[in-house]
């Protein structure tokens, strides 16, 4: 089987000035998981899905990062540790 053999072959697309809420409306009226988002020369900018509308930083929905991630961050935000400084905190 190949892509062609199941993707969409009436494509919509939408403009990168549209509104949120005209996307969603788009999306809703289709019954479409997703839309290509063109510049106004037609030229493919993106693509907007529903996963993009429900991971919203501004909705509070947006993904949770992974724990390792999160550590990671907060390992790079503190001052680097010396062996000097680990020893002396192991030492009695």
């Amino acid at each position: 089987m190949q892509v062609s053999d199941v993707m969409t072959r009436n494509v919509m697309s939408i403009r990168a000035g549209t509104s949120v809420a005209d996307a969603i409306r788009i999306l809703l009226a289709h019954g479409f998981s997703g839309v290509p988002v063109v510049t106004e020369t037609g030229v493919l900018a993106g693509i907007l899905t529903e996963g993009d509308l429900l991971r919203r930083f501004e909705l509070g929905t947006e993904k949770p990062r992974a724990g390792w991630l999160q550590f990671l961050a907060a390992r790079a935000a503190r001052p680097p540790t010396t062996s000097r400084r680990i020893a002396a905190a192991w030492t009695i």
